[in-house]
């Protein structure tokens, strides 16, 4: 039975679960939606790249809360 999957898991959708997480990192992601508007004009590769590993480690955080 331990190789089966938890119950909420198989009638929750994926991204019902993604929503909620992003939802929960509200504040995170508006920091990362800043940068993405303040360097828009000039982006380049890694320009808000601590900005998105951090909005990527609370959503992945949220996700694991879920399991």
């Amino acid at each position: 039975m331990s190789s089966l999957k938890k119950p909420h898991l198989l009638t929750t959708r994926p991204a019902r679960r993604m929503l909620s997480a992003s939802a929960s990192c509200a504040a995170v992601g508006e920091h990362y939606a800043q940068c993405i508007l303040d360097t828009y004009t000039t982006i380049s590769q890694g320009v808000c790249e601590k900005e998105f590993s951090a909005f990527k480690k609370c959503v992945s955080d949220q996700l694991k809360k879920s399991v």
